[in-house]
């Protein structure tokens, strides 16, 4: 699978496509993903929650990041998932689903943009850098980052 076959998508992926890349991605999560929730769960709170941006060869879902847009007070996106099958790790899918998310959230005007991180996850942290996300709380194992928006007022 060439990755000039991507086809990159907004919310068009079943719960069922989500439960089985969750699936596929388990052990790429530090620590596995399983370790910490029901992927069945997950994939369902996601499907009915989140926004997903995905990433999909040949109607299989290879690259997603899925965030809430709903935080309470409006003014921060949180992404709760970002994962690339393995197969497709370093074709800047990820690179390209974080700037359609970047996009997004700017034409919502969302100011910023955060997630958490285990410290550990060396290939994560190094792509959030990439994209100037800053640290702005640690807690055990797990780093709370954010990325500040430059909204243009109209």
């Amino acid at each position: 699978m060439e990755t000039s076959q991507i086809e990159y998508k907004i919310s068009s992926a079943t719960v069922n496509q989500i439960k089985v890349h969750l699936q596929e991605c388990n052990e790429n999560f530090i620590p596995s993903l399983n370790s910490s929730v029901n992927i069945s769960e997950y994939a369902q709170k996601i499907y009915s929650k989140a926004i997903t941006f995905e990433a999909f060869c040949e109607n299989v879902l290879v690259g997603l990041i899925a965030a809430y847009f709903n935080s309470e007070d409006r003014n921060a996106t949180f992404i709760t998932n970002v994962s690339t099958i393995k197969q497709f790790s370093g074709k800047r899918i990820a690179s390209t689903l974080m700037n359609n998310i970047i996009d997004y959230a700017l034409k919502l005007e969302s100011p910023k943009i955060r997630l958490e991180v285990n410290k550990n996850n060396i290939l994560a942290n190094k792509l959030y850098q990439n994209f100037n996300f800053v640290q702005v709380y640690e807690k055990e194992h797990f780093l709370t980052l954010e990325l500040n928006l430059q909204i243009k007022k109209q």
